[in-house]
């Protein structure tokens, strides 16, 4: 083994003009010779020493580099701790994010982009993935597969809109891309992903098909099938056109439909609460105050007849578990509206945008300060009051009550 030369470390020497200053020669064990060398024009040596020190440690760190090494940060590679570095991100963590290129997102965008992940998040471990034990950089296509297919049934089944899918899809793309960024995974399974189309105001059923759906829905007409066997079923009860008409005249969501009860009923109005979660805010919305129009006051009237408890609900009271019956609807709808053969995309979550439409229809557009989307101007121009005035004694539908049960 070759020894170190004896004048290392800090040291006098003498220079050409005849003056005597220290040097540092630091020996670099990987070249086997001196490495690195500094003259420092001091006269004192215990700063000299001081200089050497540091000089010999900064040597050290830059591992026997000449030059400054870049400090490399290291990040959390498992998919769920680089959740929470996403999040981080979004709120423009300084460790993260410098002051200049902050963006400062509203709270309530990087709630719904964490909820959107989560929605992710919580496939994959349906999946079996272990979220605190797989790296980032694991998942791939067949994982988004799994995730694109079950969002396509709850997509197919009305359970949320072409915007929720799409705001789904981008926020776990932009997830990726920032994991990309950052070389914590070498390729992003969500770039690609089909989008759906938006459409300010969603598909409805206008006054001619909801007829022809309702004369579809017979027992005859109910036989289907379902699962990879093929397994028959009948989709067909006898209070499904019930149901499918209450919940064109009140215009509430599948949730708000099977809780709706007797109770909520009072007077002119239906106190509708808003059961679509803001889980942003983890919290749910008020209450939507439905005028009880002529049509709706009959159909009601019919069904009271056999009440005995308010508390009791209003559409199949005899269905305990409110869950399955809506599942069970959801895919009735479905399996009757292709019945029909109208070629139109319409789930049982279309009803309501069909109520929407006609209560728009009959206000009439003049009735509006601004032409916006048919709910939201409904939603944030109309008062309770005013509702009343504009919809007192007029009908939505006029659709035949005779096949009521």
């Amino acid at each position: 083994m070759k020894t170190p030369p004896k004048r290392i470390g800090l040291h006098l020497k003498k220079l050409k003009s005849g003056l005597e200053k220290y040097e540092s020669r630091i020996w670099n064990p990987k070249l086997k010779r001196v490495g690195i060398k500094k003259v420092w024009e001091t006269d004192d040596l215990s700063q000299a020493l001081r200089l050497h020190l540091d000089f010999k440690e900064q040597y050290l760190r830059n591992n026997f580099s000449k030059t400054k090494q870049p400090i490399v940060k290291k990040y959390p590679t498992l998919i769920l701790a680089c959740a929470g570095l996403y999040e981080a991100f979004l709120n423009d963590n300084p460790d993260l994010v410098p002051p200049q290129k902050a963006k400062n997102r509203s709270k309530k965008y990087i709630q719904l982009s964490v909820m959107y992940l989560s929605r992710f998040l919580e496939n994959l471990k349906n999946q079996g993935v272990k979220l605190s034990h797989t790296d980032a950089n694991i998942i791939n296509d067949a994982h988004v597969s799994v995730f694109y297919e079950d969002m396509h049934e709850a997509f197919d089944n009305g359970e949320f809109a072409a915007a929720t899918w799409n705001k789904t899809f981008k926020a776990c793309q932009y997830w990726y891309d920032y994991l990309l960024e950052l070389n914590i995974v070498s390729y992003n399974p969500f770039k690609g992903v089909r989008l759906k189309t938006e459409y300010t105001d969603p598909p409805f059923a206008t006054l001619s098909e909801l007829n022809m759906l309702l004369s579809i829905v017979t027992p005859e007409n109910g036989t289907g099938q379902k699962g990879s066997n093929f397994q028959t079923v009948n989709h067909y009860r006898d209070w499904f056109k019930t149901y499918i008409i209450i919940s064109v005249f009140v215009g509430g969501r599948r949730d708000q439909m099977t809780s709706l009860r007797w109770a909520d009923w009072q007077g002119d109005y239906i106190n509708l609460t808003n059961s679509k979660k803001d889980k942003a805010k983890n919290e749910k919305g008020n209450t939507v105050y439905i005028y009880v129009h002529p049509e709706l006051a009959k159909a009601l009237a019919h069904l009271y007849k056999s009440v005995s408890d308010d508390n009791q609900y209003i559409l199949v009271p005899e269905w305990e578990n409110r869950t399955s019956l809506k599942q069970f609807v959801t895919k009735a709808f479905k399996h009757f509206w292709k019945e029909t053969g109208i070629n139109k995309h319409l789930t049982l979550h279309n009803l309501r945008h069909t109520y929407i439409n006609a209560l728009y229809n009959m206000l009439g557009e003049d009735g509006f300060s601004v032409h916006n989307k048919k709910e939201t101007a409904i939603k944030n121009y109309l008062s309770k009051k005013k509702r009343l005035e504009l919809e007192k004694g007029k009908s939505l539908f006029n659709i035949d009550l005779s096949q009521f049960k």
